[in-house]
Formats: structure tokens, sequence, C-alpha cells
């Protein structure tokens, strides 16, 4: 059998090189081609052939399984490929898309993400350069925390002013109010020494009229005495009489000068009391210039509050706008390429 195929084939190539020896028909040769002769190709003797079944069985199997490793290996990158990359001539395909834009300005430090990458939502795909507004963020926070401690001093300083201020004022009033009462009991005193010297005054001289008479009946009553025209218990009447009026004359002169020593002492007690209730009104006054200090203080206070107010908001902003230097994915999604 293997005789007969190797003589098939022998002959199947004499057959082909007769056939590559024939004529060319005759329009297709320009000119007269003499070809050589054909010799006679005498077969070849038979061969003996050893059979190879079990090396080509084991060849045949190793082929197979290298190709069905390579295939294998082939469609699990087809897949991947696949999986990431769509071609179609026409195909629709409905998705939501997300433009992802730098809300701030900034220097772009670092890429985290690639062309069609699987993202979740909230992953970080950019970060921008976030020194700038690191320090705009510790500026602000700065500001505030002076603001706080303006507060303080502020609050602090209501509190002593009030303390010392209330206090002052009451004392202050207080004093007032006693000095104008001693003003005013000083001012009677001097109304009533006013009034009381020119009261015994009166009586002084209605007295000084009587010690002029007493005198006069003494005088002559001596004299009457003396000459026997009168009884000694009349003369020592009339001198009794000279005595006890001179005495109150004595005593009601006496009493004019102190009426005047108490209207002049009325009068230093009343100037000494208008001084002090100047002093008094004074103090008054610096009482309240530290209430005036204790509503300058609460101005400053609320100022404070205002500039704490602010700088909160500045911070919250300053942020904000770091929370931007991190891009993230606002869904989950594929990153596609521009």
């Amino acid at each position: 059998m293997e005789h007969s195929d190797l003589s098939t084939d022998t002959l199947e190539s004499t057959e082909t090189k007769n056939e590559e020896l024939l004529p060319l028909p005759p329009e297709a040769k320009p000119e007269e081609v003499q070809s050589p002769p054909i010799e006679a190709i005498e077969p070849s003797p038979p061969v003996k052939l050893v059979s190879t079944h079990p090396y080509r069985k084991v060849v045949l199997f190793g082929i197979l399984s290298l190709g069905a490793i390579a295939i294998g290996i082939f469609g699990y990158r087809w897949w991947q490929y696949a999986d990431t990359h769509q071609e179609t001539d026409n195909a629709y395909v409905t998705s939501d898309s997300y433009p992802i834009n730098a809300r701030i300005a900034g220097t772009v430090v670092e890429v985290t993400v690639d062309d069609n990458q699987q993202v979740t939502k909230g992953s970080l795909l950019v970060k921008l350069d976030p020194r700038d507004y690191e320090i705009a963020l510790e500026q602000v926070k700065t500001a505030l925390e002076v603001a706080k401690q303006q507060a303080k001093v502020a609050q602090a300083n209501i509190d002593v002013a009030t303390t010392n201020g209330l206090g002052k004022i009451q004392e202050a009033q207080g004093n007032v109010d006693a000095n104008d009462f001693n003003i005013f009991s000083v001012q009677a005193s001097v109304l009533e020494a006013q009034a009381g010297v020119p009261s015994v005054q009166a009586q002084l001289a209605q007295v000084r009229a009587n010690l002029v008479k007493s005198e006069l009946d003494y005088r002559r009553y001596e004299v009457l005495w003396q000459e026997g025209a009168t009884s000694r218990q009349q003369f020592d009447i009339a001198k009794a009489s000279y005595e006890s009026t001179l005495a109150q004359y004595n005593s009601l002169q006496e009493q004019v000068l102190q009426a005047k020593a108490r209207l002049q002492q009325a009068q230093r007690n009343l100037n000494s009391a208008e001084a002090k209730l100047v002093s008094t009104k004074g103090t008054f006054q610096q009482a309240e210039a530290t209430n005036q200090q204790t509503e300058v203080n609460r101005r400053q206070y609320q100022s404070a509050l205002a500039a704490i107010a602010q700088a909160e908001v500045q911070v919250k902003n300053a942020e904000l706008q770091l929370s931007y230097t991190a891009i993230a994915s606002p869904a989950a999604g594929r990153i596609e390429p521009i």
C-alpha cells in the first residue's frame, strides 16, 4: 500500500514536469522555441517505510495541548480587552456623563486613575497642590483665635468694670445723697444761727435799757441812803436790781457772741459741705465714666463676636477651598478619555 502511494507521487511529479515542458500555444509564443527531448523517468525501486504511530500520537497530543493553552490565553485576554473596550459600527449606549472639572485654580500634583479605569463614588481622581490653601486656612484660623481672645478680654473688662463701676456709682451716689442731706442740715443750722443773733441782740438791747434804768435807780438810792432820805432796804433792792440787770446784760452779750460764733461755724460747715458735695459729685461722674467704659467694653465685645462669626465663615470657606484640591469621583463608573 505504501509502495503504491509512492508510485503515484512519482507519476504525478512526472506529469507535472511534462506539463511544464509542453510548448506554448501559437498565439502566446513570439518566436519558435525548440523544447528539449523528453526523457522517460524510470520508477524508483520500492522503499520500505517504518511505522511511527506511537510518536505521532505524542506529538499530536502535545500540539493539541499547546493549541488549547494558547487559545485559552488568547480568549482570556480578549475577554479582558472586550470588558474594557467596545467596538461597534452602529450601537447606542445609555449612560450618565459627569465632567470632571476643578472648582479652584491650582497645579496638578497627582493623577490617581488611568483611562477606562473603573472607579467608585468618592474615589480620589486628581490631587491639586494644597499648600496655598493650607496657608490660607491657617491664617483665618489664627484670625479666629485672635477674635476669640479679644472677646474674652472684652468680657473680662465688662465684668470688672460692671462690678467696680456699679460699686463706685452706688458709693458716690450715697456720698452725694449724704452730702446733700448734710448741706440741708448745715443750711438749717446757718438759718438758725442767723435768726439767733438778732433775737439775742434784741434781748440785749432791752436789757441794756433796763440796765441803764436800774443803774440810775441804784445811784439815786445810794445817794438818798447816804443822806438818810431812804431806808437801807430800799437801797439794797435798787442795788440788787441793778446787779441782776447787769448780769443779765453780760449774759446776753455772751449769747450774742456765741450766736455769732455759731453762725460763723454754720457758714464754715456749709462751705465744707458744699465742697464735699462737689467732690462727691466728681467721684460720681468718674463712676459714671467707668460705667460708660463698661458700655465701650460691651461694644468691643459685640465687635469681637462679629469678628468671630466672620472668621468662622472664613474658616469654613478656606476648608471648603482646601477640600477642592482633592477631586473625587461624583459617581461610580469608568474613566473615559477626552
